[in-house]
Formats: structure tokens, C-alpha cells, sequence
């Protein structure tokens, strides 16, 4: 098996949003955990409406961090369902 490329994650990244705008981030050595933080870029940039996102978030210190802990959640949740392995 042929080690990931950063072209790979970038195509894999691309597909998985369904944009060819989105470019996977880069943790320089470590491409295994490039690759989660490249997946969840890609849904993000497919499920996340962040129009939405902004006008639903509570202004509350506390509350604001929790909306958008769930939000990702939300997101890599039915990135999970849809992508399974």
C-alpha cells in the first residue's frame, strides 16, 4: 500500500464535500491525523450552513462553545452514517 499524499487527501477532501473548493489542512508528519481533521473539513464544507450556524448561536459565554461542540458533532454524526469505514 502506497503512503497518502498530500494530492490524495486533497482529492479524497474535494469528493467527500461534493466542492472543489475545499482543500484538506496539513499537520506536517502527521498525515493520520491530517486525514481525520481533512475529513471533517470536507463535511463541514457539505453539511455545515454556517449562515444558520450564526443566526441560531447563543451570545452566552458558556452556551455559544456548547451550540458549536454540537454543531460539529452533528455534522461528522451524519458524515459517520453516510460514509461508514
Amino acid at each position: 500500500m502506497q503512503p497518502l499524499s498530500h494530492e490524495t487527501l486533497d482529492a479524497a477532501t474535494r469528493a467527500l464535500a461534493r466542492s472543489r473548493e475545499v482543500q484538506a489542512p496539513y499537520v506536517v508528519g502527521e498525515m493520520a491525523l491530517a486525514r481525520g481533521e481533512a475529513d471533517h473539513t470536507a463535511l463541514m464544507a457539505r453539511y455545515h450552513d454556517a449562515g444558520v450556524h450564526a443566526r441560531l448561536r447563543p451570545d452566552d459565554v458558556q452556551a455559544g462553545p456548547i451550540f458549536d461542540a454540537l454543531e460539529e458533532a452533528r455534522v461528522d454524526s451524519l458524515g459517520g452514517a453516510a460514509y461508514i469505514g
